[in-house]
């Protein structure tokens, strides 16, 4: 699923449907000295293969719900439409994406999980620590 918006046009590269000829157009336009700042968080996509027949509004439901209670404070799940911009400065290690849940066939399911490479990262470090 692919969704416009947020910081699209305010990252360096625009979305995956461009070609690589235009991105290497702007790489090349880039100043020779400077730094160039890439705003968004990250996403990634899991597929899983079960034992048993999978329904997508009950394998939401399970995450949800393991989010509230297992997960809690480490994972999140969310029904908004989330774009690259939406998790920067989220403090969750992932935060699953119900609207992209799709079966494939009856014992597939693919999640699309988003995170904030950085920060994220550093949260959870913390959390770490303090019971260390």
């Amino acid at each position: 699923m692919w969704r416009c918006g947020g910081a699209y046009f305010s990252g360096l590269f625009g979305s995956h449907r461009e070609s690589g000829r235009t991105e290497l157009q702007r790489v090349r336009a880039l100043p020779a000295a400077g730094l160039v700042e890439v705003f968004g968080g990250r996403s990634t996509n899991i597929t899983l293969r079960l034992q048993n027949s999978v329904i997508v509004d009950d394998i939401n439901q399970t995450l949800s719900d393991a989010c509230e209670k297992t997960f809690m404070g480490v994972m999140d799940f969310t029904l908004q439409e989330w774009v690259s911009s939406d998790i920067i400065g989220n403090p969750y290690s992932a935060i699953i994406d119900g609207l992209s849940t799709r079966g494939i066939g009856d014992r597939t399911v693919k999640l699309q999980v988003w995170y904030d490479n950085e920060y994220g990262y550093a949260c959870l470090l913390l959390d770490l620590l303090k019971n260390w």
